[in-house]
């Protein structure tokens, strides 16, 4: 039995008809149901969803009322998006709510630095395409639409087409019919879609191909006039660049986060080798910095990170907000029992909210919190 789909924030009446059909002409669609949550009686505990700011649409914070008061999670959040307005409405609906808990995020608890504004991404980006001889290839995380409007607004500055993958095209039909800030994909000049020559495309990219016909561009086309394009690839759409051949002066422009792990850190090897095979300058792609001194992690050789050259940096705006935000929102917020997650150093946050009032709660593995 499959999970069902609900909409937290609307209506059927509120949904337009295209977006209707266009879930249901899906593969393997399932049912939507529509109904708001404030008229739900299905469920056992009064719920509530606050919209956010984040890297990819659709982030939600929820609220739960138990017995003992109401258990606020905040999923991922930032306030220095285009949509930072949502995440600091969010903070006064909670602490309305005066809550008994919070559970909310710390990926960046440790961070003092003021985080990049999205503004500030188009002006180094645009700063960084405006001298490229050759074709500009934009590397950014998947499904992150304002980046991905981020660069087509630089494409448009400097008279260049953006061309984007079949997915991606597919996710800003889907994005349009939200009633975002996206425009209908079938008129907007800016935008190219890839012409992936794969064997056996799947449904949905058959759909993609029909509906923009007149959009399509080819890795020959590309190849030829490499100058008039911006490409949207990362690092798994690599192996299409034989069939480009970068030339002289090309530019790889990283808009995305540093490696995180041991399997990010070989990818990020194979993509500098990438890079260095066709020639192209790099800009805000990561470096491996060897430590000079005694290595923290007790290794004797190979110790080292991976970090951004500091002349390059501010190509991307995280998806997650910083220390001082964070400590920030909880002091707004309130509630009496504080639950980081999603964090590597959740132990901060005891320093940072001491003589607060609000009691921290640092989770166990497999431990339980009884309120």
């Amino acid at each position: 039995m499959q999970r069902p789909f609900r909409l937290s924030d609307a209506s059927a009446a509120s949904l337009r008809q295209e977006a209707l059909f266009f879930w249901q002409d899906t593969p393997v669609a399932r049912p939507l149901d529509t109904t708001p949550l404030s008229a739900m009686a299905a469920s056992p505990f009064p719920l509530r969803s606050f919209p956010l700011d984040h890297s990819i649409p659709g982030a939600t914070a929820w609220a739960v009322e138990t017995s003992t008061g109401w258990v606020v999670y905040t999923g991922d959040i930032r306030f220095h998006g285009a949509k930072g307005g949502l995440s600091r409405s969010f903070i006064e609906q909670a602490s309305a709510l005066r809550p008994r808990a919070l559970v909310a995020e710390g990926t960046y608890v440790e961070s003092e630095r003021l985080p990049v504004t999205e503004e500030e991404v188009y002006e180094n980006s645009l700063r960084a395409a405006s001298g490229a001889r050759g074709l500009i290839i934009a590397d950014f995380a998947p499904r992150d639409i304002e980046r991905l409007l981020t660069f087509r607004q630089v494409a448009q500055e400097i008279g260049r087409r953006l061309v984007v993958l079949p997915r991606d095209a597919y996710l800003l039909e889907a994005t349009a019919l939200m009633g975002s800030q996206v425009s209908p994909l079938a008129t907007d000049d800016i935008f190219r879609v890839f012409e992936d020559t794969k064997t056996g495309p799947d449904k949905w990219e058959k759909g993609v191909f029909e509906r923009h016909r007149g959009q399509m561009v080819s890795a020959e086309e590309i190849s030829l006039r490499q100058t008039d394009y911006m490409v949207c690839f990362s690092f798994f759409d690599l192996n299409k660049l034989p069939s480009i051949m970068p030339q002289e002066g090309s530019v790889y422009i990283y808009s995305s986060s540093e490696p995180h792990d041991e399997e990010g850190g070989l990818d990020m090897r194979r993509l500098n080798q990438w890079i260095r095979r066709f020639g192209m300058r790099p800009v805000g792609v990561p470096q491996w910095t060897e430590h000079a001194s005694a290595c923290p992690l007790g290794l004797r050789d190979g110790c080292g990170h991976w970090a951004v050259p500091d002349e390059e940096r501010g190509l991307h705006a995280s998806g997650h907000a910083t220390g001082p935000q964070l400590l920030d929102m909880v002091k707004s917020i309130r509630p009496q029992t504080f639950i980081p997650v999603h964090s590597q150093a959740p132990e901060h946050y005891l320093e940072l909210l001491k003589g607060t009032g609000v009691e921290v709660h640092l989770p166990s593995q497999g431990g339980v919190l009884a309120l």
